[in-house]
């Protein structure tokens, strides 16, 4: 919601006091914008690609071919801290087109590039308000993976400037949440998968509405091939052409085998035969485990700027209370875990439970239960 008032502020106020009348003038009508759709990576932050905006003008000199880049970080200063706190702090860099072009090449992914049908007036604006927003008092944002990014900025930037000229016709999607859409970029890699479901708390879970998908490059992609403009040439489509400019070289790891689930209930065996043997080894380490995990968990619900960690019905068997030494604090975690098992299940049979649950976590609950035995005194 913060977002969705701060951020049409600013193009206000670079529309309005950001632009020398002259600098349009600089502009010809050779100059245009596109959109540049980067394939994933095999690094973990690149797996659900990227999105960039380009603004050319050959006919300048010098010629001008910048690419404007919402999705630049630095990993110094306390990155993976920030990352925690939820306080990560993304900017808008201004770059080169080769420079840009050249790293993805050089990482074996594709690149395809959607050239924008705007006027000669259109591409001005677009183009002063990226330069207006690439100054350094202007270029940092408080970075939200879900709803403002280096490919959701790029829809901003375009319904603002653009304004009503601009007709992007998304659809309500009742029919899927942010969580849901990770699914298919993270299926190679079931661990990330696991992790990210048990930290995600139930606004991960929220029906995406309209263009709510657009936080993931290929479906800004997909938005803006459907998108069209009406102005003084009348209706036409946003996207005059597209075309690839980098193959992709990687190959496509294949599908995870779901380990996770399987381990998970692999370990529930074992702590059952624990169980019937009286003997005690991994289950008395699990619930050490589970409870270091469910600081975790507490941890970025409670005392960070994270929004989409919080309500998150994992803590049931994760549980901090599994940490200290008190027995009926451990029973009672232990029937809590039961309850989340069954709750598991109910939620199995409902077309849309308020939160999704990894299928490694049903087994996970029920050896918490066989670790503590809460039946015993």
């Amino acid at each position: 919601m913060i977002r969705k008032v701060l951020f049409p502020l600013l193009l206000l106020v670079g529309l309005l006091t950001g632009f020398p009348p002259s600098l349009q003038a600089q502009w010809t009508d050779a100059a245009q914008v596109s959109v540049l759709t980067c394939a994933p990576g095999d690094e973990l932050y690149s797996i659900f690609g990227h999105s960039a905006l380009r603004v050319q003008d050959l006919a300048q000199r010098p010629a001008v071919d910048r690419v404007f880049n919402y999705g630049t970080f630095q990993f110094s200063d306390g990155f993976y801290a920030r990352f925690l706190r939820g306080e990560l702090v993304y900017t808008l860099s201004a770059a080169p087109y080769h420079h840009f072009q050249r790293e993805y090449f050089d990482a074996g992914r594709g690149m395809r590039e959607q050239t924008l049908d705007l006027t000669p007036l259109q591409v001005a604006k677009v183009a002063e308000f990226l330069y207006w927003n690439a100054r350094p008092e202007n270029r940092d944002y408080r970075y939200a993976f879900f709803y403002d990014n280096c490919s959701s900025r790029i829809l901003d930037v375009l319904r603002g400037v653009l304004r009503d000229e601009l007709h992007v016709p998304c659809p309500v999607r009742a029919d899927s949440s942010f969580r849901q859409l990770l699914w298919p970029n993270l299926g190679a890699v079931p661990a990330v998968r696991f992790g990210m479901d048990i930290v995600l708390g139930m606004p991960a879970d929220a029906k995406l509405g309209a263009c709510g998908d657009a936080y993931l490059p290929d479906h800004l992609f997909i938005h803006l091939d459907e998108a069209t403009l009406v102005d003084s040439l009348g209706r036409r489509p946003l996207v005059r052409r597209t075309e690839s400019l980098l193959p992709h070289l990687l190959d496509r790891e294949p599908e995870g085998a779901g380990w996770p689930v399987a381990a998970a209930w692999l370990l529930l065996l074992i702590i059952a035969v624990e169980w019937r043997t009286g003997r005690r080894a991994i289950s008395v380490v699990l619930p050490w485990i589970s409870g270091l995990t469910g600081l975790l968990m507490a941890a970025l619900w409670f005392a960070t700027a994270h929004t989409d960690t919080r309500l998150n019905l994992n803590l049931l068997w994760a549980f901090p209370g599994l940490l200290l030494p008190w027995r009926k604090l451990r029973r009672a975690s232990a029937w809590a875990a039961a309850s989340f098992a069954l709750l598991f299940v109910v939620f199995e049979f409902l077309p849309s439970p308020p939160q999704s649950l990894h299928g490694a976590t049903f087994p996970l609950a029920l050896a918490l239960v066989f670790c503590i035995r809460p039946w015993e005194e």
